[in-house]
């Protein structure tokens, strides 16, 4: 379903086109509660973040990041196929923000593979997200959906969540140190407890 995501006087939401409105994102004035802006996506969206200080807004839109200038409510960027090589990897992305606006993390699933990786992005530039790395990690194979991702007041721990496709398995819990990318894995202690 849609995806919320306050910036500064405005809630913005992702609409896909199975909803019979086609693929945008819509900003909503939440004084009145009115539709302000649909601004269309070439894929549907998905997860969505905005920059800390409310210039911009990310939105993962199929394979692609989209940016989008929140005072004009238009996408002026899209980097293509940032997140693999087909659709269906969007189902199962999340992307989050560093509290100081610097870098922007995307989380997807390897396509057809059951493995994760994690692109990040320089966001100094606002506007201009700039790919720095891809973290990967053995302990990230055998993932069939990610269960979410968050990151650390202080920017420094990327969390992340994720159900193995061989069902038997408990679920994991994984710790990015976002400076050095190492990852820390936390298994569940049955299969029948769950995250």
């Amino acid at each position: 379903g849609p995806t919320a995501q306050v910036a500064p006087s405005r809630i913005y939401f992702s609409n896909h086109a199975g909803s019979g409105y086609g693929s945008q994102v819509i900003a909503i004035d939440p004084v009145t509660n009115l539709t302000v802006a649909s601004i269309p996506m070439a894929a549907d969206p998905q997860e969505l973040v905005g920059h800390p200080d409310g210039s911009t807004l990310y939105v993962i839109s199929g394979t692609d990041l989209s940016v989008i200038d929140v005072k004009t409510n238009t996408e002026i960027a899209r980097l293509s196929g940032v997140s693999g090589t087909n659709s269906t990897v969007g189902l199962f992305q999340d992307i989050v923000m560093s509290p100081d606006g610097r870098r922007l993390y995307l989380l997807y699933r390897v396509f057809p593979a059951t493995n994760l990786a994690v692109k990040v992005f320089d966001t100094t530039v606002p506007s201009a997200p700039a790919l720095i790395t891809t973290i990967t990690d053995t302990a990230f194979n055998g993932c069939y959906g990610p269960l979410g991702m968050g990151i650390r007041a202080d920017g420094s721990k990327l969390y992340m969540a994720c159900r193995p496709s061989d069902t038997s398995l408990p679920d994991r819990f994984y710790m990015v140190d976002t400076t050095t990318n190492a990852v820390t894995v936390y298994v569940r202690p049955s299969s029948t407890s769950k995250i």
